[in-house]
């Protein structure tokens, strides 16, 4: 449709993780569970989007954003999505903020993605477009 700003829409709710990148060899690999992003300034292998159950963050593993929006629920089990740039060249940005590579940040609903210098934004929505 001319003059919708909605190029494409991923369902990434499927899988437990998703590779975003420019390397187009993935797509074989991984299936719908790569994301390609077709952008001299993004990584062949840039970030994860992964569904967790529960992130603390540890000797190992750094969380950021761990507590819940008001009115979000986190029923026991239930996954959520976290954002991990892969030490990408050009780095990945939340909500218009540079994020640390290596390091989960808990994504929430309408939370918005920029990897590298793409001037595609990527916006996490729940079911029911809220």
């Amino acid at each position: 449709m001319e003059g919708d700003s909605v190029s494409r829409v991923y369902d990434v709710c499927q899988g437990t993780y998703y590779l975003l990148g420019r390397d187009p060899s993935l797509r074989e690999l991984l299936g719908d569970q790569f994301i390609a992003i077709g952008e001299e300034t993004v990584s062949g292998q840039h970030a994860v989007l992964q569904w967790r159950s529960h992130t603390e963050s540890t000797d190992r593993i750094t969380v950021l954003r761990e507590a819940l929006s008001p009115g979000e629920e986190d029923a026991p089990g239930a996954s959520r999505p976290y954002l991990v740039d892969l030490s990408s060249t050009n780095g990945s940005l939340l909500n218009w903020s540079r994020v640390e590579p290596n390091v989960y940040y808990r994504l929430t609903s309408k939370d918005t993605l920029r990897f590298g210098h793409c001037r595609r934004d990527f916006v996490l929505m729940r079911d029911g477009g809220e």
